[in-house]
């Protein structure tokens, strides 16, 4: 299962830079039109929508880049969260529906849960020096 659980935490790190990679060129293409149309109050309007755009999907992708990175550290919370983040995945249909899916398979599992659970903690540096 540690496969799987890498696989999860690169997917939703993948899957949310795809998702902040659409959402600047969606607003670069609306800041495009706006600039386009040499209308005063349409640019005003495009050029205030186009950052709200880019802040929605920097703010919805964060949990699941944060999520995906601790993950593959196998942090408990980053499983809850990536758990989380997972069922809102579910309606992102298709790409985000089957890694959704996916990823609560893995996550749910009884070894995965195991695997987290029985990690030892991470020892510090002066703990490791005195070794």
């Amino acid at each position: 299962m540690k496969q799987h659980v890498f696989a999860v935490g690169w997917l939703q790190i993948g899957l949310s830079i795809v998702w902040m990679l659409i959402g600047f060129t969606v607003a670069i293409l609306i800041w495009g039109i706006g600039l386009s149309t040499h209308d005063r109050d349409a640019i005003e309007v495009l050029s205030i929508i186009a950052p709200i755009i880019v802040v929605f999907c920097i703010v919805t992708a964060l949990p699941s880049i944060i999520g995906g990175i601790f993950l593959l550290r196998f942090k408990e919370w980053s499983r809850i969260l990536v758990i989380i983040v997972s069922f809102i995945d579910l309606i992102n249909f298709p790409i985000g529906t089957a890694v959704g899916a996916y990823s609560l398979w893995v996550l749910l599992n009884n070894d995965t849960i195991k695997l987290f659970i029985d990690q030892p903690p991470q020892a510090t540096a002066a703990e490791s020096a005195n070794i």
